[in-house]
Parts: C-alpha cells; structure tokens; sequence
C-alpha cells in the first residue's frame, strides 16, 4: 500500500565535534533504490535548495541564496576531489570541509554533534521536501545544502551535474509569492522544468534522471507549469 506522507528518500548531514568533516547519508525507503535513485538524487538536491531559498527571510534570505548561487556553480564547474579515505571535497579553497558518504553502518560513526536532514515525502502532487533539523544543534543550511549536493554529484554523471546546476539556477527564479499548497514542492517542480527548457535551448538532450523527476513532480501554481 502506498501511504500519503511516506518518507521515500531521507539525506541527513551529520557533523562531529573536533572533526573536520561531515557525514552524508542516504536512506531510502525499502525497494525504492536503485531503480529511482537518480530521479530521487536530482530531487533532493533541489529540494533542499528550495528549503533553503524559501524557508529564511528578511536578512537571512540573500545569504541562502548566495549559497545556493555557489553550490550551483561548483556542481557545473568544479572538480570533486578524493581525499585519503574514501572522502570527498569541492576543488575550491573556499571549501574545505571534508564529506564522506556515510552507508548504514560506517566504521566511522560517532555521536554526531550536530545533524540536519532533508526528506522527500509522498503526496498527491510529488514528492515534497521537508526539512528535519536537531532541535538542540542542526547542521547550518550554509552548510548541509552544499554538502548535500556535492554527495549527491559524486554518484552523478556529467549531464545530470549540469541537470542539478540548471535546476538550482530554476529554484532561484522561482517567484516565492507564487504559493501553492506545497510551496518547496511546487519550486522544485517548476526548476526541473526549466532545466529542461534550457538545455533543449541549447540542444542537449535532457538526462533520464531529469526527466523521471518531472514526472513524479505534479504542478499547482502557474509558474510551475500549472493551469
């Protein structure tokens, strides 16, 4: 039976006290991997991007943004560097910090000091992204937002890179006062689309992934695409 409210996909940052790096790990619901990993990939980058975006506001607002500008520019342009141990980190000296993508059970686990978790969860308009932070210490979405993506980019190929680049550009055109009643979901759903529209205007074809998204991601509100 397939329940409304459903966690299919939940990513969480995790951050350990004295360590330089953070933890990201995915855990789908059973039997959705692999087949929609990739879709689900896509999705929670942009999710998490329009969470961001549309959960701050007033001050807090254009730095999120600025964040969102940069993770997209990295997830298009910038090298993913292995570290020693399985690690991985943006080729930019402006990031430093050092992300492993965690399994269920990692060697490496530790109480976490801080963690911040994005959820895809079903509904009759798509999957919608919902944010789960630690009451008494969340992981800053200036962080968790580009270390979700740059975990997410590693297990990418080329075209869907530029597919998640396209869509976090989407996410930040989407007009915030055009509220459905899923107002992250409906973001989303309208910067799949535009990412789509920007690469048939440069004649590329659009990534599977990409279009699977689109699919399962239902439009209300007119900008997304709705009536």
């Amino acid at each position: 039976m397939r329940l409304r409210g459903q966690t299919l996909v939940r990513a969480s940052v995790e951050l350990v006290a004295g360590a330089p790096c953070a933890s990201v790990r995915f855990d789908p619901a059973p039997g959705r991997w692999p087949r929609q990993a990739a879709s689900d990939r896509l999705s929670l980058s942009g999710g998490a991007a329009a969470l961001a975006v549309h959960h701050a506001s007033g001050e807090a607002s254009e730095p999120l943004r600025a964040v969102v500008r940069q993770a997209a520019l990295w997830t298009a342009a910038t090298d993913i560097v292995r570290l020693p141990d399985d690690g991985l980190r943006w080729d930019d000296p402006a990031w430093a910090l050092g992300i492993w993508v965690a399994p269920r059970a990692d060697a490496r686990d530790q109480r976490p000091s801080a963690r911040t978790a994005v959820e895809l969860r079903r509904s009759t308009v798509g999957p919608v992204p919902r944010l789960v932070r630690d009451a008494a210490s969340p992981v800053s979405l200036s962080l968790a937002v580009p270390a979700l993506i740059l975990a997410v980019a590693a297990e990418q190929t080329a075209e869907e890179r530029t597919a998640v680049a396209l869509t976090l550009e989407g996410v930040l055109g989407w007009d915030h006062h055009d509220i459905g009643l899923q107002p992250a979901q409906q973001a989303v759903a309208y910067a799949l689309r535009y990412a789509a529209a920007r690469l048939e205007e440069a004649g590329r074809p659009a990534p599977e992934a990409l279009l699977e998204a689109i699919g399962a991601h239902r439009t209300v509100t007119p900008m997304a695409g709705g009536a």
